[in-house]
């Protein structure tokens, strides 16, 4: 490793221009400035030319867990001394880092920086990164960032930028702007240490763009995705990220002109994009994420569908407790695009409605009334699934 740099000091701060480290194969040049203040402040403009960070990190291992300190080979529990002390600390951290999963940011909050950083390659993961560009500033516990982007990180290109506030409790963010696109979606899953999705292969480009207002265990999101021949976009808040969440009228819309990605990354193969034709979704969610309130209006196949009501995500209790519309202006060309049946002549429209509710061991649909053409339906059945075969039971 070798330094230089010219050193100007004096009584209110240290400069270091033309500082030049070199270390490995790595450069790091460019100015820092540090004053001296009772509380930390410094301004820095650096360029790193290349940075292997593979080099630097421990090597995983696959070593056994070792066995609890405390513990005889007898199985008998033997409490180290101090124990009881260092187990509530340690408790009650634990207990403020799920209250507030940011505290580790609040070491932001005693310094003040202005800093400009570039590292213009990197190896991280075994995946280069190109041109990766810090800009922004703190100051009494305000981050304003000016720029956070990569060019290029595992195939993706991303740039950040907003302002986060309150970095000693709970951020709160202001603007803060998400830009980012990639080609290969599974390359990004696998650069961030989870299992590539075979569904996902295919699917072409990708563009995110999104914003986030608000404290970030409570914010508000707007979000665009543009992929697999489809648009959408959500927006609306989500409460209680740091125990259960809960949306509030989290609204979502998607459009697709051809839906054969989509099919494809849905797992479907029942449907193709032609049966399926244009479609239209959109929807809301209101309510705590474990029984939430769920609007759905569907346009596709040339009709509608709606649904209305809760739906139930705990594995207890009706999975859904719902309103279902289905509506379509030609039953027969309807019959011919899903089953191939052909009418002899015109029967008319379909219109159906019925409270649907249910989960895995009984389904029911009452207050059920059906049209199709001149014929009209109404009645309620009831489909228990809890044995061997379904049993109906209907009154139409």
């Amino acid at each position: 490793m070798t330094l230089a740099t010219r050193i100007l000091a004096g009584p209110e701060q240290v400069q270091l221009s033309g500082l030049d480290v070199q270390f490995d194969s790595s450069r790091l040049t460019g100015g820092v400035t540090l004053a001296l203040r009772r509380r930390l402040s410094f301004g820095a403009n650096i360029v790193l030319n290349s940075l292997n960070l593979d080099a630097y990190l421990p090597q995983s291992t696959n070593k056994p867990a070792k066995k609890a300190a405390g513990k005889k080979a007898s199985g008998k529990k033997t409490a180290p001394e101090g124990s009881s002390q260092n187990g509530n600390s340690k408790t009650a951290e634990k207990a403020a880092a799920g209250a507030n999963p940011f505290l580790a940011l609040k070491i932001l909050n005693t310094l003040d920086a202005n800093l400009t950083a570039t590292v213009k390659a990197m190896t991280y993961r075994g995946a280069p990164i190109k041109n990766a560009v810090f800009s922004g500033t703190l100051y009494n516990g305000k981050l304003d960032i000016r720029r956070l982007s990569a060019d290029r990180v595992a195939g993706a290109r991303v740039s950040v930028k907003g302002v986060l506030d309150n970095l000693g409790g709970v951020p709160k963010a202001s603007g803060l702007s998400l830009d980012a696109d990639t080609g290969d979606v599974n390359k990004v899953l696998r650069f961030a240490g989870l299992d590539a999705v075979s569904a996902l292969n295919g699917m072409g480009p990708l563009k995110l763009k999104g914003t986030v207002d608000g404290p970030l265990l409570a914010p508000k999101l707007k979000i665009n995705l543009t992929g697999a021949g489809a648009t959408a976009t959500v927006y609306g808040q989500i409460d209680g990220l740091s125990l259960v969440p809960a949306a509030k009228n989290l609204t979502l819309k998607l459009q697709a002109k051809n839906t054969s990605k989509l099919l494809k990354l849905a797992g479907i193969t029942a449907l193709d994009a032609k049966q399926l034709g244009p479609l239209d979704v959109a929807g809301r969610i209101d309510g705590n994420l474990l029984g939430p309130d769920v609007t759905l209006d569907i346009k596709a196949a040339g009709g509608s569908a709606a649904l209305s009501g809760k739906i139930n995500t705990l594995p207890v209790g009706d999975t859904a407790d719902v309103s279902v519309q289905l509506r379509h202006p030609d039953l027969a060309r309807l019959l011919r695009n899903f089953s191939g049946y052909r009418a002899t002549g015109p029967i008319g429209g379909l219109d159906m409605q019925a409270r649907l509710r249910g989960g895995a061991k009984e389904v029911a649909l009452t207050g059920l009334t059906l049209k199709a053409g001149k014929t009209a339906l109404r009645g309620d059945v009831v489909v228990g699934l809890g044995g061997a075969r379904p049993n109906i039971k209907a009154n139409l």
